[in-house]
């Protein structure tokens, strides 16, 4: 909308905006259900940020970040097969 170059960042912003919806969220007022950890609700603000140099670049690396946090939330990640008859 502004007429600017368009960034990594920007689709980082929009990718959070959409988890934060997913999870109950409201984006806009930064607001979460009390089901969702403190450390996920950081994690979104810190990828939401106002100023587009503030917000993060490298996807990889956030993504990184990303699964390291699930990791320490809830542990390993464990493989449950899908049967369908």
């Amino acid at each position: 909308l502004n007429h600017e170059v368009p960034t990594p960042g920007v689709d980082i912003y929009l990718a959070a905006k959409c988890m934060a919806a997913l999870l109950g969220g409201d984006p806009v007022r930064g607001t979460y259900p009390p089901g969702v950890p403190a450390s996920i609700r950081a994690f979104l603000k810190g990828s939401m940020l106002a100023g587009r140099r503030a917000r993060p670049q490298d996807a990889w690396a956030l993504i990184e970040e990303f699964d390291d946090l699930i990791g320490r939330l809830w542990g390993e990640r464990k493989f449950h097969p899908f049967i369908m008859k």
